[in-house]
């Protein structure tokens, strides 16, 4: 994903290593980073949790949207299987945060990151 599209953004960047650690596609390089700098989240952010929980306060996200994660990304796996190509997470996360997230988005970053539209 492009740098561009966390530029002012922190909250999207920490969302969208959420989603990819909840699909298990997170590397695990950047979950350590993660788990290093959470005394600095937890300051900028006044919590006291870890990276994950952090996003789950900031964005007032229920237990079960992990799972309904895990259950969409399989689905646009076998979309992307069944269209001949290969998912790549990026391209989930991107949608998933599109159509569910669109505030942290302004209307022309969206327009340039999903030509034509995307669906998960």
């Amino acid at each position: 994903m492009s740098q561009d599209r966390y530029e002012g953004r922190p909250l999207l960047r920490l969302l969208d290593c959420y989603i990819l650690d909840t699909i298990g596609e997170l590397p695990p390089a950047q979950r350590e980073t993660l788990e290093k700098i959470e005394p600095q989240l937890q300051e900028a952010f006044g919590s006291t949790g870890g990276w994950r929980s952090i996003v789950e306060e900031q964005m007032g996200l229920l237990p079960s949207v992990a799972l309904g994660m895990e259950t969409l990304w399989a689905a646009f796996q076998q979309d992307e299987e069944r269209l001949g190509n290969q998912a790549k997470s990026s391209d989930f996360v991107r949608a998933f945060v599109d159509q569910n997230f669109p505030g942290l988005l302004d209307d022309e970053d969206a327009d340039q990151d999903s030509p034509g539209g995307g669906s998960t």
